[in-house]
């Protein structure tokens, strides 16, 4: 009988990645509508590859599910990074793998599953014939989850504003915020309004409510759906915070910081840019009484 070759030859390659966790999925699966919540997040998530065209092909993206973990990998194209437009090139393809990752998070949060989670970028392993990835920047996306994250966001890790040449966070969040994503995707006008990819700190000085700031980079999800064309997801997210928040003190931590952070999204939206007050207003009340 002929033996089988399990030799695993390593070879780096650059890559950004995303390592996220579903919190209360142990729930979920021993829940009365078990089959219906799973079958939801797995069409979700799989789906999820449909609008990550970081590089033109698909075949350079790779994607893994493992229960409620899911691991996002996208390379980093050295080719497209030469150049007068060095840095533009970096921010636009950091975007757009940023912009799939909060669809992803709204998508979840609608639905009543919240996530966790780091990106980071460096070093990756990946085999797909045999089901094997590895590498240090796993392990720093990994961390940044388990370690960092402890509430319902995603963590960006700071080196990333470092490669894309930017010595100050702040500058790198106004970066990535900036301007529209309307030239890169394909998709009517109210799907690409993410003009708030990054949770921008700056908003605290503008804001008499308290937020407190203890990391420097997460995903801003919320932000980006509180435009005109999302305020009615919004109520929604936060009638789904209400719902969780008493339900079991194991998490009410957790949806403490959801109701603290939708809380001031909104309430920034109505005092800043005059949003929609008819659907704000409401979602503003709800989250205040709870």
């Amino acid at each position: 009988m002929r033996e089988k070759n399990y030799r695993v030859n390593v070879d780096y390659e650059e890559c950004y990645v995303a390592f996220i966790d579903v919190l209360g999925f142990k729930e979920k699966v021993f829940g009365e509508k078990s089959e219906d919540d799973l079958s939801f997040y797995f069409s979700t998530v799989l789906g999820f590859l449909d609008v990550l065209d970081l590089v033109d092909g698909e075949d350079d993206i790779n994607f893994f599910v493992i229960s409620d973990s899911i691991i996002i990998t996208a390379p980093l194209l050295a080719a497209e990074f030469n150049g007068a437009n060095n840095q533009c090139n970096k921010i636009k393809s950091l975007k757009k793998f940023l912009v799939s990752i909060s669809r992803m998070q709204a998508q979840l949060a609608l639905n009543n599953f919240w996530t966790r989670g780091g990106v980071s970028k460096g070093k990756v392993f990946i085999d797909k014939a045999k089901n094997v990835i590895a590498g240090p920047a796993l392990v720093s996306a990994y961390r940044l989850e388990s370690e960092i994250a402890k509430y319902p966001r995603v963590i960006v890790d700071p080196k990333i504003a470092e490669y894309c040449e930017f010595a100050m966070l702040q500058d790198f969040i106004e970066a990535v915020n900036g301007g529209r994503l309307y030239e890169y995707f394909s998709e009517p006008r109210s799907m690409n309004d993410y003009s708030s990819l990054l949770f921008d700190w700056r908003m605290l000085e503008e804001m008499n409510m308290p937020f407190d700031r203890d990391t420097h980079l997460f995903v801003d999800y919320v932000g980006s759906l509180a435009n005109v064309n999302g305020t009615n997801l919004v109520k929604k997210i936060a009638e789904n915070i209400i719902l969780g928040l008493y339900k079991d003190l194991n998490y009410f931590s957790k949806y403490n910081w959801l109701k603290s952070y939708v809380s001031f999204i909104t309430c920034y939206r109505l005092k800043c840019h005059n949003f929609n007050g008819d659907v704000l207003n409401p979602v503003r009340r709800l989250l205040q009484k709870a």
